[in-house]
């Protein structure tokens, strides 16, 4: 059984994410999402988790503490999730250059998906301007995403957005490409 996982702060869960996600998913028997959650982070981790349940049922969605910034590196990570798994995972899921180095430590493969923001242009970074200065709390949990996140498509519109949009030019508000840093841990990958 090949068991995949996922480790980003999902701050808040867009296309790109769901694309990643499901790209995932179609490549291993289970698949694991961890949510990193740190206190003070503008969305509740609890939130974040409900969301991603809701877009990718039958998905394995667990919210974990972020490494602090002094232990934030691809070989903390790879020991710190076989911990949380009992094991390493078989591969490792990623879009972002730090998964080469994640996957070593860890022991498994690495998997990049749509690297390049070809198949969903979107980011994280455009996605939380959206949100403008609202700061949903673990009270929000129980409401739509479209609710907390003005201007994003409900959960099953949004899989449906991604299912149609994986090879074509994006121009909604929330898939707006916003040139993004270059990623240095599993924690720094999806917002």
């Amino acid at each position: 059984m090949r068991k995949g996982l996922i480790v980003g702060k999902f701050m808040p869960p867009h296309l790109g994410h769901s694309l990643l996600i499901d790209g995932a998913r179609s490549q291993c028997d289970e698949l694991t999402v961890f949510v990193c959650n740190m206190i003070g982070q503008a969305i509740v981790g609890e939130l974040r988790v409900s969301w991603l349940r809701e877009i990718h049922p039958g998905v394995d969605v667990r919210l974990i503490d972020d490494l602090p910034p002094e232990q934030d590196n691809s070989e903390n990570w790879a020991h710190y999730v076989a911990r949380l798994m009992g094991r390493a995972p078989h591969v490792i899921f990623t879009s972002e250059d730090y998964g080469d180095d994640f996957a070593r430590f860890a022991g498994c493969e690495h998997v990049r998906i749509d690297a390049e923001r070809s198949g969903v242009r979107c980011s994280d970074i455009a996605a939380r301007a959206i949100m403008g200065v609202k700061t949903p709390t673990a009270a929000d949990a129980a409401a739509p995403i479209a609710t907390a996140l003005t201007g994003v498509a409900e959960p099953v519109a949004m899989r449906a957005a991604a299912a149609s949009t994986r090879m074509t030019t994006v121009t909604a508000p929330h898939e707006a490409v916003v040139p993004r840093r270059q990623r240095a841990s599993p924690s720094d990958d999806l917002g």
